[in-house]
């Protein structure tokens, strides 16, 4: 349920220029667990791993205020 609310949350706020690229980023992170190191090589982001990394970290910081803790990053990180 928390996954669904984390997700539907994502689709509100994320930038629709770059919405999918970040949703996937997020999932691939917390769900997958990919590094910011291996997302970067993914060449269709286009982002290096400082820019996944400060992505993800704008990501979870916006969850946060929204859902507040840890539990934001739904069993990861």
């Amino acid at each position: 349920m928390l996954l669904d609310r984390l997700d539907a949350h994502l689709d509100a706020v994320l930038p629709k220029a770059t919405h999918d690229r970040d949703k996937a980023i997020f999932w691939l992170h917390f769900r997958q667990g990919y590094t910011s190191i291996e997302i970067a090589k993914i060449a269709s982001f286009d982002l290096t791993a400082k820019g996944v990394e400060s992505l993800l970290h704008r990501m979870i910081r916006d969850l946060r205020e929204k859902f507040g803790g840890a539990s934001a990053t739904a069993g990861g990180n």
